[in-house]
């Protein structure tokens, strides 16, 4: 059966202008490239990427890469932002690389392309393959076709174990907003009441709360993603309404998981007793008790 999403459905969340996006396959039947990938090194492939003819990318801002992963499949590697285009000048890239590959590029001819790699749909690197049948040409500038291309699979993530939980807010934003992509987290967090840390990177302030209601922690943190980043806490308010991009320096982990007794009663009183425990330790500055 077709799938029904389509990356016109994933850019359409990003927000990135259409009228700026470039596609590129990158094929391992190209013999060059296929050397480079083979060393199992991603800064070798993004040196590799930066060196092209002039016109490569078609003067598009930003760049969305693909490896070949089957006959007309490919696999997401990454967004790409183009900052400059200039003369390939050796000093560009690193030794390792201009030793192991400089005759595979033209110093006279080929371009170096100033590559910031984005964290937009970081989430779905490596996991998200899509059909792209475009003939002989790996580069695609036409939203038409761009948009219709088909999703063939997104790969589960892999849930990291509570103790390793240490998400930004941009990342908790991702699975909130997408809780279809990420079943695993989703389960994995639904199951269990918890007792968590926000700190706020800009200053290293803290805020530790509990969750202990139907969905555990899950349904506790998708509330700070819904409320903004405030979850309802009254400090939390005071910093976003100075400033809304504020939350983009939160970070939320786990510091202790509490399994559910079946009785909801005994299950809070349990979740807010280990919440006061924490705050007792730890001093948070965020929270007013």
């Amino acid at each position: 059966m077709q799938s029904t999403l389509t990356m016109g459905d994933i850019i359409e969340k990003t927000g990135l202008p259409k009228d700026e996006i470039v596609f590129v396959r990158h094929s391992l039947n190209e013999k060059n490239l296929k050397r480079v990938w083979q060393e199992g090194n991603v800064g070798f492939f993004e040196e590799y990427q930066k060196i092209q003819r002039k016109d490569y990318f078609h003067n598009k801002k930003y760049v969305f890469s693909f490896i070949s992963d089957k006959k007309t499949t490919a696999r997401f590697i990454g967004i790409y932002k183009v900052v400059d285009c200039k003369p390939l000048k050796k000093s560009y890239v690193s030794d390792e690389y201009w030793n192991k590959f400089s005759n595979i590029h033209n110093i006279k001819e080929d371009y170096f392309f100033e590559l910031v790699k984005l964290d937009i749909l970081e989430d779905l690197q490596n996991r998200l393959v899509i059909e792209y049948v475009s003939g002989r040409n790996p580069i695609n500038i036409n939203w038409n076709v761009i948009s219709k291309k088909a999703v063939i699979s997104i790969s589960s993530t892999f849930f990291p174990g509570y103790e390793n939980v240490i998400w930004n807010y941009s990342q908790l934003e991702t699975y909130v907003k997408n809780p279809e992509w990420y079943e695993d987290i989703v389960s994995a967090l639904s199951r269990v009441n918890g007792v968590y840390l926000i700190v706020d990177k800009k200053d290293n302030k803290q805020y530790i709360g509990s969750a202990y209601n139907k969905d555990g922690i899950w349904g506790r943190w998708r509330e700070y993603v819904k409320s903004g980043g405030t979850g309802g806490n009254e400090e939390l308010k005071k910093i976003l309404e100075k400033d809304p991009s504020r939350k983009y320096y939160f970070q939320f982990s786990i510091l202790s998981v509490i399994p559910r007794s079946g009785n909801k009663d005994t299950d809070s009183k349990r979740a807010l007793e280990m919440e006061q425990l924490f705050k007792k330790k730890l001093l948070p500055q965020l929270n007013l008790n």
